[in-house]
């Protein structure tokens, strides 16, 4: 699949060779995001070969999961002397030297050095983001290196750069999170690689993906978009990889620490959102597994209801990722995973297909929630329910400068729509608050025929 989208990230990128070469100072630029995310893929399209308009050679380093400080500072040194030409570097085994040196390199001679997975030397360089921090503040003036730097644990980067006693805190010129395709760059890339694929298909595209560059470009390169295809591509000996991410993400460790874990992920993927309802299928106090998943591991995401109505006894959860929303709902549930596990991939396709309508008609509403969220024009944009679940709009968006509110109901077929109990629904709202009452207020139905529809 080509490289699709990803205009500002490119020029910001861009941007920092242009202010290293004009101030004679080296620049940091820090990348962040999920594994798959495309951020490898994004930092060669801004300064690899195929940019003909780069303004400074580049340089590209991978840290490996088990790599001593010397062979780190070998690895980084060897690949910029490649680039630049220079036959016999200095191999230096300190980190803190090996910088002092690249950054010295660069004063005659600008040039882009990536290090993809940075936190990796974090966990065996000893004191590496210090002695980062002693290289870069001695030897940034007059240096025109812009170091990239790429990692996938965002929590490490954000503490590492954001917080006031970590060492290379206010280093970073440009710090960025990258997220996955928005549901309008899924739409031109399904459109341009599937121009013959259905609205249906594209939702099933976004439900198994989640917009992760790297998924999406898995069925592209197959010509597995539409259905059958991208369903027999998962479901068989080539999908193993695809499969095998769940586990990745996720992680192994909560998994060996309790069963729990497992069963209220399951029940998430399943459709079990609320807290009590969750309680109900569990035994122990979920309350401790909540908390951890919440927090620590960072899988689920609590849901409110739009202007956060405090709202304890109907508090909602969510999986955080839809990949993984996918694969705990027809990956990990003990029928597929036991299908899979023998080898029988017609019947973990036919368990998958049987579940998905569904499960794709709760991935529409998600779809448009996140449609209105994509357009500046609705400052306010979620769902709603009130406080005994009687009353529940898929999609209420509010733009309160120009005083209109919208209200939507979400079905798969446009002919279960119902204005009246809309309406109704509308109303409790209104209950609750009355303060928007003198707005313009306008109520739709949104079906999977208007998935494209600027909203």
């Amino acid at each position: 699949m080509r490289f699709y989208g990803r205009e500002e990230e490119l020029r910001m990128l861009r941007g920092q060779t242009q202010l290293a070469i004009k101030h004679r100072t080296a620049r940091m630029a820090v990348v962040t995001g999920r594994r798959r995310v495309g951020k490898t893929a994004l930092i060669e399209e801004a300064f690899g070969a195929a940019n003909m308009q780069a303004a400074a050679p580049y340089a590209y380093c991978f840290v490996s999961h088990h790599l001593e400080e010397q062979d780190f500072c070998h690895a980084l040194i060897g690949s910029v002397a490649k680039t630049l030409n220079i036959a016999y570097p200095p191999m230096l085994d300190r980190a803190d030297d090996a910088f002092g040196y690249l950054l010295d390199l660069a004063r005659s001679t600008p040039y882009v050095l990536a290090i993809d997975e940075c936190q990796e030397a974090e966990r065996h360089v000893q004191h590496f983001w210090a002695k980062l921090q002693n290289a870069w503040d001695r030897g940034k003036a007059g240096s025109q290196l812009v170091l990239v730097l790429t990692g996938s644990i965002q929590t490490t980067l954000e503490r590492t750069f954001g917080e006031h006693n970590a060492p290379l805190f206010g280093r970073a010129d440009l710090f960025f999170i990258l997220q996955p395709f928005s549901t309008r760059e899924l739409q031109y890339i399904f459109q341009a690689e599937c121009p013959a694929g259905t609205h249906s298909e594209l939702l099933l595209l976004q439900a198994a993906t989640g917009g992760v560059a790297r998924y999406v470009d898995f069925f592209a390169s197959q010509d597995a978009m539409q259905k059958v295809a991208l369903l027999s591509s998962i479901f068989s000996p080539n999908g193993s990889w695809f499969l095998a991410e769940g586990q990745i993400v996720t992680g192994s460790d909560f998994q060996r620490k309790s069963p729990v874990y497992t069963k209220i992920l399951l029940l998430l993927a399943a459709g079990t959102t609320k807290r009590n309802e969750l309680q109900d299928r569990i035994e122990p106090d979920i309350s401790p597994y909540i908390q951890r998943l919440e927090t620590d591991y960072r899988l689920i995401e609590r849901i409110e209801p739009i202007l956060h109505q405090k709202t304890s006894k109907g508090l909602r959860f969510s999986i955080r990722d839809p990949y993984l929303r996918f694969w705990y709902a027809f990956v990990e549930r003990e029928l597929p995973k036991s299908h899979l596990e023998r080898g029988h991939y017609a019947q973990a396709r036919a368990y998958a297909e049987a579940g998905l309508p569904v499960f794709l008609g709760r991935t529409l509403e998600d779809w448009f929630v996140h449609r209105y969220k994509e357009n500046p024009a609705w400052i306010h944009v979620g769902q709603w329910w009130d406080r005994k679940g009687e009353n529940e709009i898929a999609v209420v968006a509010i733009d309160p400068t120009a005083r209109r509110a919208e209200f939507v109901e979400v079905n798969m077929n446009r002919e279960q729509y119902d204005e009246f109990a809309l309406r109704q629904k509308v109303s409790a709202f209104l209950a609750v608050h009355p303060e928007y009452r003198s707005f313009e207020l306008s109520v739709r139905g949104l079906s999977i025929d208007n998935m494209l529809d600027d909203l």
